[in-house]
């Protein structure tokens, strides 16, 4: 069951992991959320950034062509930790296909997920998100917030509080 984390918090509820953070929409688009299909073609924002586990650059621009999930997440963050199982499993079976999901973690330091990517068998590339990358993405309010990206790197869908493998999988099998 997917709410809306707004309204779950308001009522008690942990759908997503919040904090009170006014952001400005995506660049030369608007916020939508909770899987609407995006009616404008935005881009996703561009970035680079270093990885948990060594802190070497990485970015999307290293993706370009492939289906991307965008993930932004923290260890702390039940909602998000329920989540990781289901982009483990989807990039398992669909990278060959031309996906990759991409976790960007809000946490403070680099060790808590280089941690947690390790001890949870997390295949796909964990970043370290900054300020710069949350504004980019139309200020990160709460997470988990996931943006699935198409081929050509426009925003498909974008999930705000946790949501089920099989919503994710059905997005990628639109967009392989």
């Amino acid at each position: 069951m997917r709410l809306n984390p707004v309204l779950a918090a308001a009522a008690g509820l942990t759908a997503a992991c919040l904090w009170p953070a006014a952001g400005p929409a995506l660049a030369g688009g608007f916020d939508v959320g909770n899987g609407e299909v995006w009616q404008k073609l935005v881009k996703a924002p561009a970035f680079t950034l270093p990885t948990a586990a060594d802190g070497v650059q990485d970015g999307l621009a290293r993706y370009k062509g492939k289906v991307r999930i965008i993930d932004f997440w923290a260890t702390w963050c039940p909602p998000c930790r329920e989540e990781i199982p289901g982009f483990v499993s989807l990039q398992k079976r669909y990278a060959k296909k031309g996906l990759v999901v991409l976790g960007l973690s809000v946490d403070q330091d680099a060790a808590a997920p280089a941690q947690f990517a390790a001890a949870n068998g997390i295949n796909y590339p964990v970043l370290m998100a900054n300020a710069a990358t949350k504004a980019a993405y139309g200020g990160i309010r709460g997470i988990p917030t996931t943006f699935v990206v198409g081929r050509k790197g426009f925003i498909y869908k974008k999930y705000v509080g946790a949501v089920d493998a099989a919503t994710f999988e059905a997005d990628v099998k639109a967009l392989l």
